[in-house]
């Protein structure tokens, strides 16, 4: 699975990191409009996954003096896309499509219900991605603690230790680094009869190294039957925003 992460990884990356905050987004319920990024545009890198027919992904943007941060949803093609966040709550609540989740394990999410799986190692673990990393994208202030970065081989040390350079010239301490070199960080994914076990490994500058298992029924990967967080490595980068 190593060969299968990177590419969706650093393209996830590439998507989520490519563009700043449009101007009009900086206010409350504020909405896409084109030229903004395109949520749609993971399935660009996430090549095992689609929407389901006759659906797609569009974003409301919640801004307050504290932060800001998309809200991804899905539709229909057809619909008229929502135009507040009491319109967008209205609905959830009134066709009771709130998505069972494990908050530890990846972020809450209100349209991973309508992603579908090819069934293959691969799009399993492309759905546990985009649950993770799906709504990281023109995060403003105290949204930046969603930084978790889900991590496949050992050469992405170095990248931690650049991200760490450049968020605010810090560094991981040597021993944390030699710990974390003793990781295993290839992500793998077991398919049995009727469900599925994806193993992987995140990191965050607000917790450290974190070994994630979760096991996701086989057709509806959307119900979690099982999951575990280990903390491997410890570290906190004692920023506080």
């Amino acid at each position: 699975m190593k060969e299968a992460c990177q590419p969706v990884i650093e393209g996830m990356d590439h998507l989520n990191s490519s563009e700043d905050i449009p101007q009009h987004l900086m206010k409350n319920s504020a909405y896409y409009e084109p030229g903004d990024f395109d949520p749609n545009e993971y399935f660009t890198v996430m090549d095992h996954l689609h929407m389901k027919t006759g659906e797609t992904l569009d974003y409301l943007y919640y801004y307050s003096d504290m932060g800001g941060h998309p809200m991804v949803y899905n539709r229909s093609i057809n619909s008229t896309p929502f135009r507040s966040i009491n319109e967008l709550y209205d609905s959830l609540s009134a066709t009771e499509e709130d998505e069972p989740y494990n908050e530890a394990l990846y972020p809450p999410t209100i349209y991973m219900h309508a992603v579908e799986v090819d069934q293959s190692p691969e799009s399993y673990f492309q759905y546990i991605t985009l649950a993770t990393l799906g709504e990281q994208f023109y995060l403003y202030w105290h949204a930046n603690y969603n930084d978790n970065t889900i991590l496949c081989d050992q050469s992405d040390l170095n990248l931690i230790s650049q991200d760490l350079a450049d968020f605010l010239d810090l560094s991981l301490p040597e021993e944390t680094l030699q710990k974390a070199a003793q990781i295993d960080f290839t992500p793998t994914v077991t398919i049995n009869d009727n469900d599925v076990v994806v193993r992987w490994v995140e990191f965050t500058k607000w917790g450290g190294f974190l070994e994630k298992k979760v096991t996701l029924s086989k057709d509806n990967p959307i119900k979690i039957l099982a999951g575990e967080v280990t903390t491997l490595v410890e570290y906190d980068c004692g920023v506080a925003f």
